[in-house]
């Protein structure tokens, strides 16, 4: 099989952590598929997931077979995700650099949790991490499902805090975004921090 070493757990190295947050990319495609190894004959119905347009991803750029890949981590796994969509019939590339660096916001709420996806029916039960009022944290800001989530890395996995408090049906942001760049962090648990709180404090 290609490349068997696709199916064991994929974490980014800590020593290129900042590397490759600012060599981030973006999915430009309405849906970008993120698959369980480098080939292009794969379809849909074979992928871990997926990203969005607009959606910020990290990883290494890996060519196989004269074709450009992005190595990412997808549910504790290796996923692979496709640049060039002339590889299956696509006019242009599916995913673009992302220059810009992550903003820093401020937690509004007593607390927030840090969770696997974008999707606010998830509860406290899914959490992976949870920051307090007044902790800063570092990402990107994406709409999904017609909301505000911020885009981060919580150990070295791509993780989300809702900005939106609307999207649990509460009328205020759950984050601000701080008005001057402060100085960046030096590692991804300073980023998010493994403290336990909440999506929202209703």
């Amino acid at each position: 099989e290609l490349l068997a070493s696709t199916t064991k757990k994929f974490v980014l190295p800590s020593n290129k952590v900042r590397k490759e947050w600012f060599a981030s990319y973006r999915a430009i495609e309405a849906l970008v598929w993120i698959m369980p190894k480098p080939d292009a004959s794969q379809t849909r119905h074979d992928s871990l997931g997926r990203k969005r347009a607009g959606e910020v991803v990290w990883g290494d750029e890996v060519v196989v077979n004269s074709q450009r890949w992005l190595k990412t981590e997808f549910d504790g796994q290796c996923g692979w995700m496709l640049f060039d969509g002339q590889a299956v019939g696509g006019k242009r590339p599916f995913l673009e650099p992302c220059r810009e660096t992550p903003a820093s916001w401020r937690i509004l709420e007593a607390e927030v949790w840090v969770l696997p996806k974008a999707d606010p029916k998830q509860s406290r039960h899914d959490s992976i991490g949870g920051r307090q009022a007044g902790d800063i944290v570092q990402g990107h800001s994406v709409t999904v499902g017609g909301h505000a989530w911020l885009q981060v890395l919580h150990n070295n996995t791509q993780a989300w805090i809702l900005i939106d408090g609307e999207a649990v049906n509460v009328n205020r942001k759950f984050l601000e975004r701080c008005p001057a760049p402060e100085q960046g962090p030096t590692s991804v648990s300073s980023w998010v921090s493994t403290r336990g709180g909440h999506l929202s404090t209703q």
